[in-house]
């Protein structure tokens, strides 16, 4: 396989976590393992590895207190920011880390889990501010900047038992732009995704909304039942005019696919039911990829060192860092 690897960032991305280790990686590289996967999901398989990584805020100071859970466990972040399993159980197909911080919106990684390795992550927290305040039984227009923003019709939130919600409403809402350079830090999961068909694929991303909202006490609301917010993202000319979209599914930790989306006057439109993360995304198959990178002067690992691997004639790249021992390991397009 032939591949480009560069220590930058580019607009549209195919993003992995890469993990733990094994041989060197040059520019053409036999010893690259991969095999092309377009199989049904299975999430239950588990084998015993480490996690280690890295938490911050947007200025990419420590975050420190943060509770990080992975597998059944549970550690707290330290002064500097990080956390540390050793040998415990994790889902060998989708390995996940969930990150809580009070005042700070949940932080999520994904990745494809070596047995016996150690992974390392970095992870970036997103202020959990209010964007804007809006009456309920009016709605409203939530201008996330640059073109993004959620549209609210009138007597759209409820309470989680159903009950109608008529106050004032909260809301907390972030974009992320594949083209901003904290895009591979903040984005929840690692842009593989479920289809509708149940196989696994590798997503090229366009944008991610995400949002919640709250009464003027902070209780929890949903979207009313028989209610739709639209969604509107910004997107590059060459956008295909229609285009896939996907939920982030806290509970099982996977982009999923939901519907379609529709590009019209360089925006991209859709409608949706419930909050979390949404994505506008394309998708592909794909192989898995691992190496070690190497330092070409003493031999010795490149470690816990942000990774980019480019498709060559495009604007498509997948991230990672490395880990101890330099091995990197991810999904990436099928014959590119």
């Amino acid at each position: 396989m032939r591949c480009n690897l560069l220590l930058v960032l580019s607009t549209i991305v195919f993003l992995f976590v890469f993990t733990s280790c094994q041989k060197e990686i040059s520019y053409t590289d036999p010893n690259i393992q991969d095999s092309v996967v377009n199989v049904s999901v299975d999430d239950g398989v588990k084998v015993t590895a480490s996690v280690n990584g890295v938490i911050t805020d947007e200025n990419g100071d420590p975050v420190s207190g943060a509770i990080v859970k992975c597998g059944s466990q549970s550690v707290t972040t330290n002064t500097f920011g990080t956390f540390y399993f050793k040998n415990i159980a994790i889902s060998k197909n989708n390995g996940s880390v969930v990150v809580n911080k009070s005042g700070y919106f949940k932080g999520f990684r994904n990745f494809l889990t070596s047995a016996g390795k150690s992974h390392f992550l970095r992870i970036q927290l997103l202020r959990h501010d209010i964007t804007a305040t809006i009456p309920s039984s009016a709605g409203g227009t939530v201008d996330l900047g640059n073109g993004a923003s959620i549209v609210f019709p009138a007597n759209a939130f409820a309470y989680s038992n159903g009950t109608l919600y008529s106050g004032n409403v909260k809301v907390f809402a972030k974009k992320m732009r594949p083209e901003e350079s904290s895009f591979h830090l903040v984005m929840p999961g690692d842009l593989r995704g479920i289809q509708k068909n149940g196989k696994e694929a590798v997503l090229s991303n366009y944008g991610i909304i995400g949002s919640d909202f709250t009464d003027e006490s902070g209780n929890v609301l949903v979207i009313a039942a028989n209610k739709k917010a639209s969604l509107e993202f910004p997107v590059p000319v060459a956008t295909p005019d229609s285009i896939s979209l996907w939920h982030f599914d806290e509970s099982r930790a996977r982009w999923i696919q939901e519907g379609t989306a529709i590009k019209s006057n360089g925006k991209v439109r859709a409608e949706v039911s419930k909050f979390s993360f949404w994505a506008i995304n394309t998708a592909a198959g794909f192989v898995r990829m691992s190496c070690v990178i190497m330092n070409s002067i003493d031999s010795t690992p490149v470690v816990n060192q942000l990774v980019r691997l480019t498709v060559q004639g495009t604007n498509e790249s997948a991230y990672g860092y490395t880990a101890c021992t330099g091995f990197i390991m991810g999904g990436v397009p099928v014959n590119k």
